[in-house]
């Protein structure tokens, strides 16, 4: 197993160049594929003790292919403390969750949220430019993600079309990400990868930097946009 060896300093410097399929995995939410890729495990407490060690391990993986990108999630934990309920897509529960926040165009402003529970329903949405940082979950695009439940963990696996989401036009894409569990117990404890702080208004401005060293060709249809990320594609 490859465990990601990063650095942090005032301001996050982490940089990811995720592993490449030649085929799609497959998903299941089981991550037999990703297990043994590039791992990140260096999760950090958001709340309620900003900067402590996570009670639990959590550890994500992250890939891509010549049409989407992917991640991975295995949330270890007491299994008969998961909170999960089985809702319609976008209704949120106090269970445990995942979710991801992308900036493909890397402006630390809006971006996109993808989330899911246990269960494996959908959520998707966007977040606002700081300081703000509104999320807005009316939001909906094209996505897959399939979560697994076993005696000690439970996990889960998104495939985002790369066609689902705004692109620059670039030889490299060089966008920011953060990723969040939920895990609501007596309190509601969020754990965070990099390291964020309460006291830095933008969120991406901390995010850490994944890197697609190859230009996007995206053979699928979008099926859905961001009214809110039109700015980007103007250069405003």
């Amino acid at each position: 197993m490859k465990i990601l060896s990063l650095s942090f300093f005032l301001i996050n410097s982490f940089k990811i160049t995720p592993f490449k399929f030649k085929n799609p995995p497959q998903i299941d939410g089981i991550i037999s594929e990703f297990e043994g890729l590039e791992e990140i495990s260096n999760f950090i407490e958001y709340f309620p003790e900003e900067g402590k060690k996570p009670k639990i391990n959590t550890k994500c993986y992250i890939a891509y292919d010549e049409n989407n990108i992917y991640f991975a999630f295995k949330c270890y934990d007491d299994m008969r403390s998961v909170r999960k309920t089985l809702t319609k897509r976008g209704e949120f529960a106090m269970d445990d969750m995942i979710f991801i926040y992308l900036d493909p165009y890397a402006k630390e402003k809006e971006g996109y949220i993808f989330a899911t529970n246990p269960l494996g329903v959908q959520f998707d949405g966007i977040i606002s430019s700081p300081p703000e940082n509104t999320e807005d979950f009316t939001f909906d695009t094209y996505f897959e993600v399939k979560s697994f439940i076993s005696d000690s963990f439970w996990s889960c696996e998104f495939r985002i079309p790369f066609s689902s989401l705004r692109l620059p036009i670039k030889e490299k894409q060089e966008w920011k990400f953060f990723v969040l569990r939920v895990r609501p117990r007596n309190i509601r404890e969020l754990y965070v990868f990099p390291p964020i702080s309460k006291n830095v208004p933008s969120f991406f401005a901390q995010a850490a930097e994944v890197i697609i060293p190859e230009r996007i060709y995206s053979k699928e249809k979008r099926n859905d946009f961001i009214p809110y990320l039109i700015s980007y594609q103007t250069g405003i």
